[in-house]
């Protein structure tokens, strides 16, 4: 666990652990970008399934909106 303290991932940077979830998957307190805090389970975080607290996605669709409309 010690290997991910700290370290960034995407927009995430893990903080510390928080245990295990009713799976017994390893779960991490993220930091994102935009200043928000997530608990994610580790796996997703490192192998990117989870890219952000979910700002990434509000950021992509909102600059999908800007360009349909700026197109007509």
């Amino acid at each position: 666990m010690k290997n991910y303290i700290n370290k960034k991932y995407n927009r995430l940077t893990i903080l510390t652990d928080v245990g295990k979830d009713e799976h017994y998957m390893r779960q991490v307190l993220c930091k994102c970008e935009c200043g928000n805090f997530t608990v994610q389970r580790l796996s997703n975080v490192i192998s990117e399934k989870v890219k952000s607290c979910g700002c990434y996605r509000k950021d992509r669709y909102r600059i999908h909106k800007q360009l349909l409309w700026n197109h007509f």
